[in-house]
């Protein structure tokens, strides 16, 4: 009866070391877990954060191309505007010069 006393006092001996190693893995597996979720949240926080930088890059493209649009834009309503101006002075001249063609025809 003592040597089964024994080996029982024995085997719940090792079931509670066994247990506590149980529990002792559990919790290192709860930690890891809560580790692994953190670095999840963080690397979503980053993907987040690039796609913002991302979204800022193309509309600063966006801003940059239609800026140049305008710019080209600009540069040919001047070019356009210059071409009228020229014509309008060479209208006045031919004009002014009709003008005093007629005003000599008047006079003489």
């Amino acid at each position: 009866m003592t040597t089964l006393r024994a080996a029982i006092g024995s085997t719940l001996g090792t079931v509670a070391t066994v247990t506590s190693s149980v529990n002792s893995m559990a919790t290192m597996l709860d930690e890891a877990a809560g580790a692994a979720a953190d670095y999840t949240k963080e690397l979503r926080k980053k993907q987040r954060v690039q796609y913002a930088i991302d979204a800022m890059s193309y509309e600063e493209s966006a801003v940059a191309k239609a800026t140049e649009r305008d710019i080209r834009a600009s540069e040919e309503m001047d070019k356009y505007l210059d071409a009228e101006e020229g014509r309008r002075e060479r209208y006045e001249a031919r004009f002014n010069q009709y003008m005093s063609k007629i005003n000599e025809a008047k006079k003489s």
